[in-house]
């Protein structure tokens, strides 16, 4: 069983197929999601055809990997610096990555900070929300986990596949998750939904590959899409009948994904026609552009939400607002300030419009 002392801590790998090209120094690395270990990747695995040597590893405190850090104080910035200890340890010279959900996260976040080491990235089922629903989000993720001792498997069967209850993949899974510490998956779901991906996606200079499932329910691609759409080396395809549990659901079709996005000649050819050179390039500025306006249009007003149903609430921007003053955005010519309180079991509401 092959271990590497790093840091003082085991880490626990595979390596497949070390020698199964010569005439290349390139290693496709999987990186898996929180609620597994390297074995969720087996029946990708079996399905693929490239050409090139295979890593998957267990990560910090998953599988048989060691954790030598307090798991509050986890942070993805620990396993995406796991990632290049390990690449570095086992010497290796180039890397194509392939994570998934939280492995979506180490991955992207590791090729932009060591992009010489990057040939290429896929991301799957990538966690990435709006920041003004980030709150809410874990707010939701922790009403699931509250009470629990272990990982909500019926709830994640019921929301993140289209693969039936009893699927022998769905049996596997309950195995792998039996020696993770629940905790740790609690962290760790906590840090998947508060991450910003979209930083990190504009910072990478490879071609990047993002799948998502067409019946994605748990991380909604719309977000993700509308950023990157207009990057030029960012790519998004729609797996159909596929939700979070991506690998899982379609893993013969995502290893031919895999295969032909490793293997293919990523250097463009020279277009001839200078016309189809301009539109692409035009329609991607163009693209841009509305983003932009769009972005500018959406920060420059204060979103207001006031529930009155269940219990009264007033949050702006997504953030709980205490009772007070709260100045509203210019409204057809007019500004003006809100004010809220509780008396008894009433709410009260005051809204003073000053021209």
């Amino acid at each position: 069983m092959p271990f590497k002392r790093i840091h003082g801590r085991n880490v626990h790998y595979q390596l497949h197929n070390p020698s199964s090209n010569p005439s290349t120094d390139e290693t496709v690395i999987f990186v898996h999601s929180n609620a597994v270990d390297l074995r969720a990747y087996d029946s990708i695995l079996k399905n693929l055809e490239c050409n090139y040597p295979i890593l998957r590893y267990d990560l910090r405190g998953y599988g048989k990997s060691e954790n030598d850090i307090p798991i509050n104080e986890l942070t993805i910035q620990h396993f995406i610096m796991d990632l290049h200890d390990l690449i570095d340890a086992l010497h290796l010279k180039s890397v194509h990555l392939v994570g998934w959900q939280l492995g979506a996260l180490i991955s992207a976040g590791y090729a932009a900070q060591f992009p010489t080491m990057v040939k290429t990235v896929m991301l799957m089922a990538m966690p990435c929300h709006p920041p003004h629903m980030i709150e809410s989000i874990r707010t939701h993720r922790r009403e699931l986990s509250a009470n629990q001792k272990e990982i909500p498997f019926d709830y994640l069967e019921a929301m993140a596949t289209t693969l039936p209850k009893g699927h022998p993949e769905l049996k596997r899974l309950r195995e792998y998750a039996k020696g993770i510490e629940f905790e740790l998956y609690v962290k760790v779901m906590d840090l998947s939904v508060s991450a910003d991906p979209i930083t990190p996606i504009k910072q990478i200079s490879c071609p990047v590959l993002i799948l998502s499932g067409a019946k994605e329910r748990l991380f909604p691609f719309h977000y993700l899409k509308l950023h990157t759409v207009h990057i030029p080396h960012c790519h998004h395809l729609i797996i159909p009948n596929a939700a979070s549990f991506i690998v899982l659901e379609q893993p013969k079709l995502i290893a031919q994904i895999i295969d032909d996005f490793v293997t293919e000649q990523h250097d463009t050819p020279a277009i001839k026609d200078s016309f189809i050179q301009d539109l692409g390039e035009s329609m991607l500025e163009y693209v841009n552009q509305i983003q932009n306006e769009w972005l500018h249009k959406l920060h420059a007003h204060k979103q207001l939400q006031v529930k009155m149903l269940g219990y009264f609430r007033v949050t702006i921007q997504g953030k709980p607002s205490e009772v007070g003053w709260i100045e509203l955005p210019p409204l057809n010519l007019l500004a003006g300030c809100l004010k809220w309180g509780i008396l008894g079991n009433r709410a009260y509401l005051f809204v003073v419009f000053l021209n």
